[in-house]
């Protein structure tokens, strides 16, 4: 399988693009019965669950204590099982808001790795 990479640079309509592949693929993923994706528990990954969660319950998706999942995913070590779809449409958000411009922080290097799995994974 081809390694998918993202640029640490990305044009607005390169963002545009990739907000709307991860939103959409989003919205397929949610529709699975198996959404896990593993993260690997280092500071970086927590933070972009931590604001992924952030994300998700501000959107009225998340019906159920978000905040004793953020104690487990700021506690995790090893692995952070995550959902999938969620971290698309986070992503996708986090593109989209770039793409915009308005003083958004560039894409981290962790943000980068986590889009380029997402990708790998709506292309098998």
């Amino acid at each position: 399988m081809t390694s998918i990479s993202i640029a640490s640079t990305l044009s607005p309509a390169e963002l545009q693009a990739l907000s709307a592949r991860l939103d959409g693929a989003a919205q397929e993923f949610s529709e699975r019965s198996c959404n896990d994706y593993p993260l690997p528990a280092n500071a970086a990954n927590k933070a972009i669950a931590l604001a992924t969660l952030k994300y998700i319950e501000s959107t009225g998706d998340y019906e159920e204590d978000w905040e004793e999942f953020a104690d487990d995913v700021a506690s995790a070590e090893g692995e952070i099982e995550f959902f999938d779809n969620w971290l698309m449409a986070y992503m996708g958000q986090r593109c989209k808001q770039l793409a915009l411009g308005g003083g958004t922080p560039a894409l981290s290097n962790a943000e980068r790795e986590v889009i380029s799995g997402l990708l790998e994974l709506t292309a098998g």
